[in-house]
């Protein structure tokens, strides 16, 4: 399986469980993430 196809597998996996835990937004101040929560994990458990 190439490189891509396991990234976009992962994204929406992590991206399903984490709409289902995660109802509202965790940061509420600031300048809006350029990143969703979804899309930092993705990225964090790819690399690992």
């Amino acid at each position: 399986m190439p490189l891509e196809e396991i990234i976009i597998s992962v994204y929406c996996l992590i991206d399903d469980l984490y709409s289902s835990i995660v109802s509202e937004p965790i940061r509420k101040r600031g300048t809006p993430p350029k990143l969703s929560g979804s899309e930092v994990l993705t990225m964090e458990i790819v690399a690992e």
